[in-house]
């Protein structure tokens, strides 16, 4: 069967999946507090591998081999993120546990109004998550359209909403539980298909196996292998065209910590157990798991694409950052391996935009809808329906964003980031 084929049918076996997920949790959650943090009951195993996913997202999977193409090795020293994403967790995440436990708390918003007596700060965390939710989801659904396109020849718009619709489904019937559990499978695809792709290019009959791929990159320009990159001066003009100095790697890696401070990972954090996962996702999953597929992998894919072009392979002599992974799955994957690694992104893609989506109509709903609006008086099954609809909503507005303003979608998501 051909690559196209695999894709499908891998795709098809995921999107049940997701909906399995979905309809569990819409025929089982029947409170509030069950659809937005999952009752609190989110097991050691699920979050270990759901809340790893969802802090490394489709640009991970796509992106970041791209850079390492187009800036050499310098820029692979940004994969040490694996490191700083988790700080912020490391340093707050249980004492968020223990608040949301002895008090109660569903949203951030709760814990920061409570806790400074200030209901400001309630109204600017709302803010904030809807920001976050519509400018980083609309970068991950426009990465989803774009590689279907890629790789199946399916419209780049169709694209984008069908798999938005994917999405909305699961996260609107079955809330974060649904969200969590699609995570694990999630996690599994994303981690398998960036080591998978860059197993793939370095046994290429192009490379010759490790030690011809190594050589052939030793001898590429000395601004793809320097680290840090820095820039030459002569006749009073830099040299190069980027700067990625130890300095900038590292206001950069701080810049991603806003990654387990946003609100989406306050919820998640309110929603397990107990706090027992929290050391595990942070010091082994995600320091050492994705650590390993990206200081390996993800280099091996960014420099086999440049050692290619500066071979002179023809498929690779019109690469951009955006293109580098679609063209060497199309390339170097077998038609089986090409249907894993691409669920694989889309699920790398999906792991970040659901929580986002879910968790930021479930502020709007808390937030706004029940504290504002109906005064703290509305049922479960009320909350639970309006719950679902600004997500909907935030889902639209993502969409929207993402297919109009196509130059700014980096500019935006990275801003969402930070803030």
């Amino acid at each position: 069967m051909s690559g196209t084929t695999w894709v499908y049918i891998f795709l098809g076996i995921y999107i049940i999946y997701c909906f399995y997920w979905g309809l569990k949790g819409y025929f089982t959650e029947k409170t509030s507090s069950g659809y937005a943090i999952a009752g609190r009951s989110i097991p050691f195993f699920a979050f270990l591998l759901a809340a790893t996913a969802a802090s490394f997202s489709g640009w991970t999977f796509i992106g970041h081999p791209g850079l390492i193409w187009r800036d050499g090795l310098a820029y692979a020293f940004a994969s040490f993120y694996v490191l700083t994403i988790p700080i912020t967790g490391t340093f707050f995440s249980k004492r968020t546990w223990l608040l949301g436990k002895r008090y109660g708390f569903i949203t951030p918003g709760d814990m920061y109004a409570y806790y400074f007596n200030n209901e400001f700060l309630r109204y600017l965390v709302v803010l904030t998550a809807v920001l976050y939710s519509i400018f980083y989801s609309a970068v991950q659904l426009m990465a989803a359209g774009a590689l279907f396109n890629v790789i199946a020849g399916v419209p780049f718009t169709f694209g984008a909403l069908f798999l938005a619709f994917v999405v909305w489904f699961y996260v609107c019937t079955g809330g974060l539980k649904a969200s969590t559990w699609v995570g694990v499978i999630q996690f599994v695809l994303l981690v398998g298909g960036i080591i998978l792709l860059g197993l793939f290019v370095i046994i290429n009959p192009q490379f010759g196996g490790w030690s011809a791929f190594s050589a052939q990159v030793a001898q590429m320009e000395v601004k793809y292998l320097e680290v840090p990159r820095v820039i030459y001066w002569g006749l009073g003009n830099a040299q190069g065209e980027t700067a990625w100095t130890a300095v900038m790697i590292l206001t950069y890696m701080f810049a991603l910590m806003g990654i387990q401070s946003s609100p989406a990972f306050t919820m998640w954090t309110f929603g397990i157990k107990n706090p027992k996962p929290l050391a595990w996702q942070q010091a082994f999953m995600s320091t050492f798991v994705v650590g390993f597929a990206l200081f390996f992998f993800t280099a091996f894919q960014g420099m086999g694409a440049r050692v290619l072009q500066a071979l002179g392979d023809p498929r690779f002599a019109d690469l951009t950052d955006k293109t580098v992974v679609p063209l060497l799955m199309q390339n170097f994957l077998p038609p089986f391996v090409l249907g894993i690694v691409f669920v694989g992104a889309i699920a790398a893609i999906h792991s970040t935009a659901a929580p986002y989506i879910g968790t930021g109509g479930s502020i709007l709903l808390r937030d706004v809808y029940w504290r504002l609006i109906k005064k703290q008086e509305a049922s479960d099954a009320e909350q639970i329906w309006v719950n679902r609809i600004l997500a909907t909503v935030l889902t639209i507005a993502a969409l929207t964003v993402g297919l109009t303003s196509k130059a700014a979608l980096v500019i935006l998501g990275a801003l969402a980031t930070a803030f």
